[in-house]
C-alpha cells in the first residue's frame, strides 16, 4: 500500500506479509473497497492454467490482521465470482463465492464463504460447465454459460442463492425443438494404466423418452 499525497508517494507498506507466497492472479477488491481478497498456498497441479490457491484470504487496506479461508481438498478451486473485473460480487457484502470443482466426482459447485465466520456453504453442485460467471453490478444476480448433458450452452440467470436458473441468450433457435433423452451416470471399478485399482465414471446419453433397462 502507497498512500499518495500531495507531495507525492510516501513509503510504500506490505499488507498480509504473514500470509507468505500469494497466487499471482487472484486479487480483487471487496464491494466496499477497504479490503482486497487474495489466493494463499499456490500449488502447481500441472494444469493447464495458473497455479491453484489451496486457500484464500481477506486482506484489510487499514493495515488490520487478514482473515484466511482453508479450501478443502475435496475441491479444486477455479475461479471468484466478481460483479466487474476488479470487484468481487458480494449480494450480503459479507461472503465471497467461489467457482470449485469436486475431486471425487468432477461436478462443478458454486461454493460462499462467510468472511466472519469463514464457514463455506454449498450453494449448487451438479455435472455441468459453469463458464464466464460474473454477478452484475447490483449484486443481486449471476449470469454465466450453463451446459449440462441434457442442455445446449447458453447464457443463464442465477440468483444469489443459486435456487433457480432463467435462460437468457437463445444461441441456436433450432435447438429448442430437439427432444433431449436422459442420461445414466455410473461408475465401474478398473485397474489404471499403472496396475492401479481406480474408479471410472461413465456416462450413457439415452434417446427421449427411454429409461435404464430399456432394450433399445
Amino acid at each position: 500500500l502507497v498512500t499518495v499525497g500531495q507531495d507525492g508517494p510516501g513509503s510504500p507498506r506490505r499488507l498480509g506479509e504473514s500470509l507468505g507466497a500469494l497466487a499471482p492472479t487472484l486479487h480483487w477488491f471487496t464491494r466496499d473497497g477497504k479490503a482486497v481478497v487474495v489466493g494463499t498456498d499456490p500449488i502447481d497441479d500441472k494444469g493447464y492454467g495458473d497455479v491453484r490457491p489451496r486457500g484464500l484470504a481477506l486482506i484489510p487496506l487499514d493495515g488490520s490482521a487478514p482473515t484466511r479461508f482453508a479450501i478443502d481438498s475435496a475441491w479444486t478451486f477455479d475461479d471468484l465470482v466478481r460483479a466487474d473485473p476488479r470487484t468481487l460480487w458480494q449480494p450480503d457484502a459479507a461472503s465471497i463465492t467461489a467457482l470449485m470443482t469436486e475431486v471425487a466426482t468432477g461436478e462443478r459447485g458454486a461454493v460462499r464463504f462467510d468472511t466472519r465466520s469463514g464457514k463455506p456453504t454449498v450453494l449448487w453442485k451438479g455435472r455441468a460447465r459453469l463458464a464466464n460467471a460474473f454477478g452484475d453490478t447490483t449484486h443481486q444476480a449471476i449470469f454465466a454459460l450453463y451446459q449440462d448433458i441434457r442442455t445446449p450452452p447458453n447464457v443463464y440467470r442465477f440468483p444469489a442463492n443459486f435456487a433457480s436458473k432463467d435462460r437468457v441468450s437463445h444461441a441456436d433457435d433450432r435447438l429448442d425443438a430437439v427432444a433431449v433423452g436422459s442420461a445414466d451416470v455410473f461408475e465401474t471399478v478398473i485397474p489404471g494404466y499403472n496396475g492401479a485399482i481406480t474408479k471410472a465414471r461413465t456416462a450413457v446419453l439415452l434417446p427421449p423418452g427411454a429409461k435404464r433397462g430399456d432394450r433399445l
